[in-house]
């Protein structure tokens, strides 16, 4: 099966570290493979003061997270999309 990660799906894992979506990102033997887009990263990066802000947390955590999460997301390009 091939889940489609957006922008929206990792900005709530990184808001909420402890809630369902981030628990499925970064399960380690999750039987799907995880595809998004590099656009995507590109909206955490621009919008990663408010994720921060938002998240209550450092942004040493927040992208600690983010990192952890992408790892086991496949990126593509948006034309292949």
């Amino acid at each position: 099966m091939i889940i489609v990660v957006d922008a929206n799906i990792l900005f709530s894992a990184l808001i909420t570290p402890n809630g369902k979506l981030a628990k499925i990102l970064s399960h380690p033997k999750l039987p799907v493979k995880l595809v998004s887009c590099h656009f995507a990263v590109i909206e955490l990066f621009k919008h990663q003061e408010k994720i921060i802000r938002l998240s209550k947390r450092s942004a040493e955590n927040v992208i600690e997270d983010l990192y952890y999460y992408l790892k086991n997301v496949r990126l593509y390009d948006e034309a292949f999309i």
